[in-house]
C-alpha cells in the first residue's frame, strides 16, 4: 500500500470494530477510503471519502439477522464499480490483470500461451495407435497429403480413420 491507494471498505452496518480500526490504519497510509454500506450515518459513512450506498428491505434470513440479500447488493455494487474502473484512462484490462494476478485464473488464462501447455512427444499413457505403421499422421489421409477434418465429437483423428488412438480395453465402455 502507498499513499493514494484506493481502499473500498464493504460492511452492511458500518458500525463494525473492525471497520473503525481499520479506517484508522487506512488514514495512516494515506490512503483514499470508499465505504460501501446501508448505513449512511455510520462511522464507516462519515470517515470515508466516498459513499456508495445500497438499501435493501430485509433480509431473507427469517430471523433478520443473518446477512443475505444485503451481501448479494454489496456483490452487485462492487461488481458495477469494477466494470466501471475498467474505463479508467491508463487501465489497460490484459496488462493489468496478468500482472496483478500471475496465478490466478485471469493472469493464467492471459500469460499462458499454447506452447506452455501443449503435450508433445508420447502419446498419453495407456493409448496405442491403432495401426502398426510407426510415424503415420494420423489426419492425412492414408498417406496421400490430403488433411482430413478432425472428428468434431472427440478433437481427435476423424472417425473411422485407420491410424485412431485406441484406450485399453480397462478404459473401454465396450470392453
Amino acid at each position: 500500500m502507498r499513499a493514494g491507494d484506493l481502499a473500498v471498505l464493504l460492511s452492511n452496518s458500518g458500525q463494525s470494530a473492525e471497520m473503525v480500526r481499520l479506517l484508522a490504519t487506512l488514514r495512516r497510509f494515506e490512503l483514499t477510503v470508499v465505504a460501501l454500506t446501508s448505513n449512511p450515518d455510520s462511522d464507516l459513512a462519515r470517515d470515508a471519502d466516498l459513499r456508495l450506498l445500497y438499501r435493501v428491505p430485509r433480509e431473507a434470513c427469517p430471523l433478520r439477522l443473518a446477512p443475505t440479500a444485503s451481501t448479494t447488493a454489496a456483490l452487485a455494487l462492487g461488481d458495477a464499480l469494477a466494470m466501471v474502473l475498467l474505463e479508467t484512462p491508463g487501465f489497460h484490462p490484459r496488462t493489468n490483470f496478468a500482472r496483478l494476478h500471475p496465478a490466478g485464473n485471469l493472469g493464467t488464462a492471459l500469460l499462458v500461451k499454447v506452447q506452455d501447455i501443449m503435450r508433445t512427444g508420447e502419446p498419453p499413457a495407456g493409448a496405442a495407435p491403432a495401426t502398426d505403421h510407426p510415424g503415420c499422421d494420423p489426419l492425412h489421409d492414408e498417406g496421400q497429403g490430403r488433411l482430413r477434418r478432425p472428428d468434431r465429437r472427440t478433437h481427435g483423428p476423424p472417425r473411422g480413420h485407420p491410424h485412431r488412438w485406441r484406450l485399453p480395453p480397462a478404459y473401454s465402455r465396450h470392453a
